[in-house]
């Protein structure tokens, strides 16, 4: 691979081709890396020779952690990570992700002795794929002056007990945004009885359902989005649908479709939804007070993997609830929007686009609509 950087940035050629050779190469590549480096003829050396990042790292002519200032660890092997943080200690890092690969049966990797050695992290990006262990909690509660959090489990990881009380959370008042993904109630909760003192500015939640109606159970988050009623301005809501069938009468999310309500956020200014419930993200924007000036709503209409199988119960017009969405944009609280992003699943097809656009016509008229498929 052939790359022409400008002579005057400083930077020896052959390095600038090793290191975008090295990061192209998934053989090889054990992070995703932004950097700035300054390096001497015997760095440029080892990247020519092919050697691995955490080889360069440990080199005793490095003269690149000094420039580390975003990490991101996606690796097999724990101790890798362990490795690559020790090599690293002393660089001014400010973002970190880690997808933590540990599996039940391992000892977790002892990822808590490198918190304090990271002094201005503020962007820190937790993935766990097999188990939701102590070791990551701690983790994350150890960081001071966090102002971003993304604590995403895989669909496999989750906790057979319940959270520990004994992880302060108190360390992550200074949070502005979080992104969390939880199977249950348990998590927010663990959440917001660890002495947190939530500020969040924007608020990014990944729900999981069996059921297509609805939210699921959410007094959890409704009770998150109170005490954050003076700061909240971004909210954005995923549900991700199980693909398991089930008794309909004995749905595993029991028979609470959720009630979402915003009525206590009055800095909102967008809101993002995406979800197979249309008719749920409506009775979310009609809780929106009046004095509340939304300015940007994304509705993401998403499919539901098991509407195949249940289309005898499941039954909702389709012009009904846009035509709701069209009203709802007249009230007082909507009126003001500048933009409605709407994004429908394949399956509408051209003509359910048209259909759509003419049922949402006065969102259309005030040219604000943003009508797009996936």
């Amino acid at each position: 691979m052939q790359t022409s950087i400008p002579s005057q940035l400083g930077y020896p050629q052959e390095l600038i081709d090793g290191i975008i050779q090295f990061l192209h190469d998934e053989k090889t590549a054990l992070l995703n890396c932004s950097l700035i480096t300054e390096c001497t003829t015997r760095n440029r050396k080892i990247v020519q020779n092919g050697n691995t990042f955490l080889d360069l790292l440990s080199s005793s002519g490095n003269t690149v952690v000094p420039y580390i200032t975003a990490l991101s660890l996606n690796v097999q092997e724990p101790w890798l990570v362990e490795e690559i943080l020790r090599a690293t200690l002393g660089a001014p890092l400010a973002e970190l992700s880690v997808k933590s690969h540990t599996r039940p049966w391992n000892t977790p990797s002892s990822l808590t002795e490198f918190c304090e050695s990271f002094p201005n992290l503020v962007d820190l990006s937790l993935a766990p794929i097999f188990t939701l262990d102590d070791e990551i909690l701690q983790f994350l509660s150890r960081f001071k002056g966090l102002r971003s959090l993304s604590l995403t489990p895989f669909f496999k990881a989750d906790r057979a007990d319940k959270f520990p009380t004994d992880i302060s959370l108190s360390g992550l008042n200074q949070l502005e945004t979080l992104r969390l993904s939880f199977k249950s109630a348990a998590m927010l909760e663990w959440f917001q009885i660890s002495g947190w003192t939530p500020r969040l500015t924007t608020l990014d939640i990944i729900l999981y359902r069996h059921h297509h109606k609805g939210w699921g159970p959410v007094s959890q988050l409704n009770s998150l989005l109170e005490k954050n009623q003076n700061t909240l301005e971004h909210l954005r809501i995923k549900v991700e649908y199980y693909n398991e069938i089930h008794d309909w009468e004995d749905s595993p999310d029991g028979l609470d479709f959720g009630h979402m309500s915003l009525s206590c956020l009055t800095h909102l200014r967008s809101f993002s939804a995406r979800v197979h419930d249309i008719e749920a993200v409506c009775e979310a924007l009609a809780s929106i007070q009046d004095s509340t000036q939304i300015e940007h709503v994304t509705i993401h209409t998403e499919s539901w993997p098991l509407q195949g199988g249940y289309s005898n119960v499941v039954s909702c017009s389709r012009e009904m609830v846009w035509r709701r969405v069209n009203e709802l944009f007249d009230k007082k609280h909507l009126s003001q929007a500048k933009t409605l992003k709407v994004v429908l699943p394949m399956y509408y097809g051209e003509d359910g686009m048209s259909m759509v656009r003419e049922w949402l016509t006065d969102c259309g008229r005030r040219e604000i609509l943003s009508l797009d498929q996936e």
